[in-house]
């Protein structure tokens, strides 16, 4: 088995230059709702007893599902901004004067008809207050001392300065004090390396299953289960991979974590309901892994594929076949007729053309696998005389456990047309008063007669299932039928019964059924 890659961003550094991180991740559990649960292990140094994680090595953890464990214990975790000076990117050229005070510098501006050249060294710079207007023309920025006498440039100036040259290139980067957050871990002891380990939840990753059916016959179709695993701010190396069937109860991790942000924990609904967000690249660019070992098992309520050894990195995409194999398939056709009860009154020769009622291809298998069936979107794919496949439909398969039967809705059927006349044989007048607190309702006693035509027009002979639910007594018809008693509906004065009919059609072969039944029609 292999799986493929896909980045939506690519960057090159030298593998001997790229900083390994102070814990690894070990095991990643991914729930089908966005939510990814991670645990990350390794040996760091301390400094009496502390270990302070870099910025960019504190995850995107949630409220109340962030946690660290040491064998020797931890007195606390605390977050703190430590200020450090760091190059100021795309800086104006008053914060380069400020670095670069005593240089000799040249300035070329354009407020000549010809370009006039500034040549001196940088004497002072004037800092900006804080309350000052942010475009001040008038504002003096800095003073150079040219070989004539000192020079003031305002900030009007500055913007007609279009090429700048330090002498011999010695210009230094400016920089300021920014604040760099970082978690200090204090251990109980005050070894030099200990073992830490990080566990935390998070929705930046997910996985999302989906199914390709290809249906080998009408009997037989091969199954594949393949998972969209997205990586958003984590980096997976040789890690255990699990994709969970299931979305877990969430209650409040549905914002960060007080140690990753400066947040104020409001609880919503829809952090109880575990409502997820993935925030994933999108994939454009791809490559391949070698084979992969997966296997399953099942934990408490979860169902679980396990993927060792799995590699992704932050902003990929990877594609994964993780289940395959043959299953044993019935195609028939279906149609599930309007229902009856006491406030319909059928009637369909009014107009004078018959109702036509929807009739779809369906396919049923039963899951003969080894691992349930999650709920996915289905590709349903047909083989074509002359090699290749045709793509029949995408529906929903929906959960299934091992033994239990699937049904899926390929499409609705052209080529079996099903049409029904209803006619009532006779009606009792106020057949039956109930009266209650606040209303007196009278019925009717219907009697009806209900013919149905049907025609296969297709080229294969063909199974036809028909189901009615009816409220009512059911009399009689004209070939075999199936009746199940339902329970009743709530005040109804008509009994419950699903009524169904198999009907086989041979290419060309047109059927009538007629049957009767009797209910109780509320008329007021």
């Amino acid at each position: 088995m292999k799986y493929s890659i896909f980045s939506g961003f690519l960057f090159l550094f030298a593998i001997s230059c790229k900083a390994q991180p102070a814990l690894k991740t070990k095991e990643v559990f991914m729930y089908k709702n966005g939510f990814t649960y991670v645990h990350a292990t390794g040996s760091v140094n301390t400094s009496n007893g502390q270990f302070k994680f870099p910025e960019k090595e504190i995850p995107n953890a949630l409220f109340g599902a962030f946690w660290f464990e040491s064998p020797g214990g931890i007195q606390f975790v605390l977050r703190q901004i430590d200020s450090t000076e760091k190059p100021i990117k795309s800086p104006a050229l008053e914060d380069i004067f400020a670095a670069n005070v005593g240089k000799k510098i040249k300035l070329t501006n354009y407020l000549s008809k010809e370009s006039s050249v500034i040549e001196g060294t940088i004497y002072s710079v004037y800092p900006k207050s804080e309350t000052e207007q942010e475009y001040n023309y008038n504002r003096s920025v800095a003073v150079i001392q040219t070989a004539t006498g000192m020079m003031v440039l305002n900030q009007q100036m500055l913007l007609s300065i279009y090429h700048v040259e330090f002498e011999n290139g010695s210009q230094l980067i400016p920089t300021k004090k920014m604040g760099e957050p970082k978690l200090v871990v204090q251990f109980k002891k005050q070894d030099k390396t200990q073992e830490l380990g990080m566990v935390y939840l998070e929705h930046h990753e997910s996985w999302s299953p989906a199914y390709r059916l290809v249906l080998e016959s009408d009997k037989k179709a091969h199954l594949i289960l393949s998972a969209e695993i997205r990586s958003g701010t984590l980096d997976i190396q040789n890690a255990d991979l699990n994709l969970v069937v299931a979305a877990p109860n969430i209650y409040s991790a549905y914002m960060p974590s007080s140690l990753v942000g400066n947040v104020n924990w409001v609880p919503t609904p829809a952090g109880k309901y575990g409502y997820g967000d993935n925030r994933v690249s999108l994939a454009n660019s791809s490559s391949e892994s070698n084979d992969i070992a997966i296997s399953d098992t099942k934990v408490e309520d979860y169902f679980i594929y396990k993927i060792s050894n799995f590699n992704l990195q932050k902003n990929q995409t990877a594609l994964v076949q993780i289940q395959e194999g043959e299953i044993n398939t019935e195609q028939y056709f279906q149609s599930v007729l309007p229902e009856v009860n006491e406030y319909s009154a059928p009637y369909t020769d009014v107009y004078g053309e018959l109702p036509k009622y929807d009739v779809f291809h369906m396919l049923k298998f039963k899951n003969n696998l080894k691992q349930p069936l999650t709920s996915a979107p289905v590709l349903i794919e047909s083989k074509i005389s002359g090699g290749g496949n045709l793509v029949m439909s995408q529906p929903i398969l929906n959960t299934t456990v091992v033994g239990g039967d699937c049904y899926l809705n390929i499409a609705k059927s052209l080529d079996i047309p099903l049409t029904m006349k209803e006619t009532e044989k006779s009606r009792i007048s106020n057949a039956k008063i109930v009266e209650n607190k606040t209303e007196v309702v009278q019925y009717d006693n219907i009697t009806m007669e209900s013919n149905m035509h049907m025609e296969n027009q297709g080229e294969k002979e063909v199974v036809l299932k028909v189901s009615r639910m009816v409220f009512g007594n059911l009399l009689k018809c004209d070939v075999d039928w199936k009746i199940t008693s339902t329970k009743p509906r709530y005040g109804s004065s008509n009994p419950g019964n699903m009524v169904e009919w198999e009907i086989k059609l041979k290419p060309g072969e047109k059927k009538d059924i007629t049957y009767s039944y009797q209910y109780y029609l509320r008329v007021y």
